[in-house]
């Protein structure tokens, strides 16, 4: 199975060929949210694979796993929440590895029925502890700590040839399970303490499992990287293959006879890295080939694939950078070189790394590149007549902000992947791609009278173009840094623009002249809107304020802040309403309203982050995943998390939401379904009354809630203007049966609550003395929980949210008192961050009021780049490891 997970992390480029009108209506209307009218885009390409017969191809994307009809590449079927594919030897079966994960990190592989697309059945997989090891830094003889986690990737999955067993990877350990019962066979873990490596393979009489491993260290004795032979049936290490000169081993695959074993190794020399791919005898041990091609380009020339054909003569390798190469293995040379590219007009826009699947036939194969793009080529092997016969898109990279064209009938996105483009909200279908930014589209904007279209790139450019058209216009050339933001005055005649370089500017739509430049802000600048007037401009930073400026001087009437001045959250998100009058925010918290005239805030409507809108009419204010009634503070709605920009149709019936990957959908507001009524019990609003009710009533006990944020009102059970024991009491009481009482306490609940919390609740409880049945009752259902509480061990969660950008919070749990300290490494071992939590209480530090916090940057302050880090806890004696990814 080919292993690309090291480049899926990093690039994130986009098909530029257009979609075929029969598929962008087809897959638009595939696993829909409730409410939902289209998806746009399919998401980025992680893996896929054909089937034993050769009549179905399966890719992993970013919106689920899709299977296609090879004859006709029309979509079967859609696996929804996966995102790693792997077909058994008999075609009956496909294992994925789902998105969701259980309390604690432990991941799910799905076992699915090939044919009907149903859940035969779920294994946990319980990772070990974390090890030690010592890898050397590259190029040097310096060793540096490092803890490796004990991870698992999308990469990590691989059936026995006999397709009676599923192999899991990862660092510390490969785990076999039985396919039918789920239950774990054994483990092949190495007896130095190192790790057995990320990438493995079965050889083809399913005897043997290969696994490869960097050069390390391990109690001072140097350590080359090296190549694991296991038997499969006793996991026992048979032989290691040593390879002093290397610093990295990626990939393992054997040759069809099995009597072959190919791997790539990175070595750094003369200060540039040099890849190699290096043939094995499998049976001896001994080094029968290298295959060299001029490498020393670094990251962009690494392999992501490798694949061999069905003869065992011709191997096939993908790189970062683009290019298809095939090699005679028997002469070591290569034989053809094939760019990948996209082309639309005169640009080529090269691939990032791909894929291979080979055809059952032996002569296609599927390249997918992780742009979105699945080519299909025949006869690839043979170099003088190998064509490409059909290719696959609309797989799309990130959304990072929609706009609705003036007349409703277009949509624009911008994307990380450098492009803008214009769909038909009413069917899905791409209508045209617009390219030139030099990097990621930030923000787009239409005129006012819907014949140019505006965008922001971090090239540090504003691009004006043809709506109609998608033809370039001007630029508009001055910011030092990445332009986040731009707007359009509403007489279209001013455009502004928000930068990373701290500053706004406004430019001359006509002639592209900078009429002003406004400073005032410290850190970048995320948004900038218009009033309805044209006369005020509103602006958010990083800094974490809201300031409105007088468009035609330049100065500065408000700074807008919410009642919480001292520990402000990150904005995501203004919009003024309608009328001009009132402005909102949404921050970490919810969403705030204030008074344009004054700068006074009116109201706070505390339901979490996200980005914000106005229906045209002003009655209706979107916040991230919730739609509100303006007037009244309530929730009318809620759509799926993970909304990034959010934007509404001129008729105001229809809205637009963009998020992770292809997440991007179109929603009719009379479609949506309401939010259902809960019981003054439910604090939570989950539908269920359980201990989590009682911890956020207790989040707030002894506080008044006059004036206060919403899950502080509704912590109030009983109204009476506090939060006490009376609330917690009426919750206890209309939870389940005292005989099910206990089964309420669930690990996948996240509780925030420990026994002394418990305890402390019924000492208040039975200080009341009342004889109500409904209090006793509730005290009755306390007791029992008591009862069944039983502390669980110092644990290390998973952090939320992941991947994430450019903050997240580590939850862990604490079975006594401890000094408490969480370290954050990169990749390469590299201490980033220390977290000193000091002397801490036993408990659970879960919510976002308890658990560790970071903000995604380095000792000095500075935005690390995006990639995988590892977080570590230590409290007292205990450690524990878990892995993390920034997506910037």
């Amino acid at each position: 199975m080919n292993k690309i997970f090291s480049t899926i992390l990093t690039l994130l480029f986009v098909s530029t060929l257009y979609l075929p009108t029969s598929f962008g209506e087809d897959y638009t209307q595939w696993g829909l949210p409730e409410g939902a009218k289209v998806r746009i885009g399919k998401g980025t390409i992680s893996e896929m694979a054909y089937s034993p017969d050769g009549t179905r191809l399966a890719v992993a994307s970013g919106a689920g796993t899709w299977l296609y009809d090879t004859q006709t590449y029309q979509e079967l079927r859609l696996l929804n929440n996966v995102h790693s594919v792997l077909i058994s030897p008999d075609g009956k079966m496909i294992a994925a590895i789902e998105d969701s994960y259980i309390a604690g990190g432990s991941p799910i592989i799905s076992l699915y029925d090939a044919d009907t697309g149903t859940v035969l059945r779920r294994i946990i997989r319980q990772l070990p502890e974390p090890i030690i090891n010592h890898p050397f830094k590259p190029g040097t003889n310096e060793r540096c700590t490092r803890v490796v986690p004990s991870s698992f990737s999308s990469s990590d999955l691989e059936f026995s040839p006999d397709g009676k067993m599923i192999a899991a990877g990862g660092y510390s350990s490969i785990d076999l399970y039985d396919v039918n019962t789920g239950e774990i066979l054994r483990s092949f873990r190495a007896a130095d303490s190192r790790y057995v490596g990320s990438y493995f393979a079965f050889s083809p009489n399913g005897k043997i499992l290969a696994s490869v491993r960097h050069r390390s260290s391990v109690g001072g004795v140097d350590l080359d990287a090296s190549i694991l032979f296991w038997d499969v049936t006793t996991s026992t290490l048979l032989r290691t293959i040593f390879v002093p000169e290397s610093h990295q081993l990626y990939h393992v695959i054997f040759s069809p006879d099995g009597k072959t074993l190919v791997n790539v190794e990175h070595t750094l020399k003369n200060e540039k890295w040099d890849s190699t791919i290096l043939l094995w005898d499998a049976d001896t041990g001994t080094l029968l080939r290298s295959l060299t091609w001029g490498s020393g380009q670094g990251y962009k020339d690494h392999i992501t694939s490798l694949t061999i054909s069905p003869d065992g003569k011709t191997l096939v390798s993908t790189h970062v950078n683009g290019p298809l190469r095939l090699w005679d293995i028997n002469i070591g040379k290569i034989i053809r070189t094939i760019p990948l590219v996209d082309r639309q007009g005169s640009h080529f826009v090269v691939h990032g790394g791909s894929n291979v699947a080979v055809h059952p036939d032996g002569k296609k194969i599927a390249t997918a590149s992780n742009s979105g793009v699945v080519d299909i080529w025949d006869d690839i092997w043979d170099v003088d007549t190998g064509t490409l016969v059909r290719t696959i898109t609309g797989h799309t990279g990130w959304t990072y902000e929609v706009a609705f064209h003036p007349n409703g009938k277009k949509i624009a996105t911008a994307g990380s992947e450098g492009y803008i483009r214009l769909w038909d909200p009413s069917t899905g279908r791409r209508l045209n791609t617009i390219i030139g930014h030099g990097s990621n589209v930030s923000s787009v904007a239409f005129s006012p009278n819907g014949e140019t279209l505006l965008s922001g790139s971090y090239d540090h450019t504003i691009r004006l173009w043809d709506a109609n058209t998608g033809n370039y216009l001007r630029s508009f050339i001055g910011h030092t840094n990445s332009v986040y933001s731009v707007a359009f005055s509403p007489n279209g005649n001013i455009i502004a623009s928000g930068s990373s370089d701290k500053t706004i500017r406004l430019w001359d739509v006509t002639t592209g002249t900078l009429l002003r430049k406004i400073t005032g802000h410290t850190f970048a600048i995320d948004k900038v809107v218009f009033s309805s007037d044209g006369q005020t401009l509103a602006s958010s930073s990083e800094e974490r304020t809201v300031r409105l400026w007088d468009v035609a001087t330049g100065t500065q009437l408000h700074t807008l802040r919410t009642e919480h001045t001292v520990n402000r959250k990150r904005i995501y998100g203004i919009v003024f309403r309608p009328d001009g009058k009132t402005l909102a925010a949404g921050d970490g918290d919810g969403v705030h309203l204030w008074d344009v005239d004054t700068g006074t805030l009116l109201q706070s409507i505390f339901i979490g982050a996200g980005a914000v809108a106005f229906s045209p009419n002003g009655k209706i204010l979107t916040c991230g995943s919730h739609i509100l009634d303006v007037d009244t503070g309530n929730v009318l709605h809620r759509l799926p998390e993970g909304v990034f920009s959010i934007a509404f149709s001129p008729d105001g019936k229809t809205i637009i939401t963009a998020g992770y990957m292809a997440n991007n959908f179109v929603w009719e507001l009379d479609l949506l379904p309401p939010i259902p009524e809960y019981l003054p019990e439910d604090v939570h609003q989950d539908g269920v009354v359980d201990i989590r009710d009682l911890v956020l009533v207790a989040r707030y006990f002894g506080e008044s809630c006059f004036g206060s944020r919403k899950d502080r009102l509704k912590s109030d059970v009983n109204s009476d203007g506090i939060v006490n024991i009376l609330d917690l009491l009426l919750v206890a009481a209309a939870m389940k049966d005292t005989a099910s009482a206990p089964t309420v306490w669930r690990r996948e609940k996240k509780v925030t609550a420990t026994k002394a919390d418990i305890e402390a609740w019924l000492r208040e409880a039975r200080q009341v003395n009342s004889s109500d049945p409904i209090f006793q009752r509730g005290l009755l259902i306390l007791e029992h929980l008591l009862a069944s509480f039983a502390l669980e061990n110092t644990t290390l969660h998973a952090n939320y949210p992941n991947p994430f950008n450019p903050e997240t919070w580590i939850p862990y749990q604490l079975a006594a008192p401890a000094n408490v300290s969480i370290s954050i490494h990169a990749a390469d071992g590299k201490l980033v961050r220390s977290l000193s939590l000091g002397k801490l209480p036993a408990g659970t530090y879960q919510d976002r009021s308890r658990a560790a916090h970071w903000d995604g940057k380095n000792e000095l302050g500075e935005a690390v780049a995006s990639g995988i880090y590892f977080y570590t806890l230590t409290a007292d004696d205990f450690t524990s490891t878990r892995k993390m990814l920034i997506r910037r």
